[in-house]
């Protein structure tokens, strides 16, 4: 599509293609990994769209004294 400025996702191509669950709700759209049920994306929606945002990374570490 010219000139859009964000990118779009093909959702029968993204499940076809990748180990993953997409969710839609009225107010929410969530995408995880079907094996570990980790969350990828979430969106919400604007003007018929659903927009991702960022998913903060968590790293725990494990010390052995």
């Amino acid at each position: 599509m010219p000139k859009l400025s964000c990118n779009l996702i093909f959702v029968p191509q993204l499940i076809d293609y990748s180990n993953c669950t997409i969710q839609f709700t009225h107010n929410m759209c969530v995408i995880q990994d079907r094996t570990s049920r980790m969350l990828i994306g979430e969106g919400e929606p604007q003007d018929r769209l659903y927009y991702f945002k960022g998913i903060p990374r968590i790293t725990a570490l494990k010390v052995d004294k």
